[in-house]
Parts: C-alpha cells; structure tokens; sequence
C-alpha cells in the first residue's frame, strides 16, 4: 500500500475515533449482555499478496452456529452464478441484535482495528474468504494485488445483487 494512502487510513481513523469509539463499546456491551460468549468474531480472509489474515466482526451469530450452511450457500452461488442475497430473515442462527448489525454494517465496525494494524485499508476490494478464493478464476485472484479494504465499490454498487 502507498506509503501516504497508510497515513491517510491511520489520519481518518483517529481524527474519527470520537464517532466509532462509543457506538464500537455500546455494541460489545449489547452483545455481551444478550449473548454468551465473545463479542467478536473472527475469521481467516486472504490479505494483500494473497497473505491469510484473520478478519474481525461483531459476532451475529450465536456462539457454534453451523458454518457449513454459509459454505454450501457460497459455493452454490459460485456455480450457479445467481446474485447474493442475504439469508439473515430465515436465519435461526443470529442472535437479537445480528439482523440490525448486518442491515446497518455495524458488525463490519470492528475492521477499523484491522485498518489499524495495516492488514485492511478503508477502501478497496473486499477481502474474500479462503473458500472463496480456492474457487476463483486466475484473472479473479488479481485482487489480491491492492490492500483490501473496510468499504469499496461492492459495498456502494450493488453489494446483495451481485454476482461473483
């Protein structure tokens, strides 16, 4: 990543910390008292040169819930080439809260942290998950060549209408 695009995503995160700091602790302390277990969730992504890192998110979902239905559901859409559409209404696994987190990007604020220790940017490409990126096409994994970022263009353009 440039050197001046780093000090711009450090600059933008502590000038905005008086913003995301109170929402970021009022969230925790929701989850902590509405669910056991921990408040972030935490999940291996690919990284800038195709170098894994783990992700953090407030964790939506109840402590154990089944990842493979998210894994079948993703590798369908993969095949089939059939635009995203979230599963959260039928989604017994959330917890109270998750269904606002997702809808808002609440559970996304975490990442700031990430951005933080150089692994993530505010914007670029979104960093896709070690199952998807097995499934990519070569010209697919060209992404991996810019940081990946906490907003870009699919969460701007399209976002659940998408196709991979």
């Amino acid at each position: 990543m440039p050197r001046w695009k780093r000090r711009l995503d450090l600059a933008l995160v502590i000038l905005s910390a008086p913003l995301w700091a109170p929402i970021m602790g009022m969230t925790g302390l929701l989850i902590k008292l509405i669910s056991p277990g921990p408040i972030f969730f935490r999940q291996e992504r690919v990284g800038l040169g195709g170098v894994p890192f783990m992700i953090l998110k407030f964790r939506s979902m109840k402590v154990n819930a089944e990842t493979r239905t998210h894994e079948e559901y993703v590798e369908s859409l993969m095949q089939n080439g059939a635009a995203m559409q979230k599963l959260d209404d039928r989604d017994s696994r959330l917890i109270p809260l998750g269904r606002l987190m997702r809808a808002s990007g609440l559970d996304e604020l975490p990442q700031i942290f990430n951005v933080i220790s150089g692994h993530m940017s505010l914007v670029g490409p979104r960093p896709c998950t070690v199952l998807e990126f097995r499934h990519y096409q070569p010209w697919q994994k060209g992404r991996v060549h810019a940081t990946p970022g906490l907003t870009g263009y699919w969460q701007v353009h399209g976002k659940n209408r998408t196709t991979f």
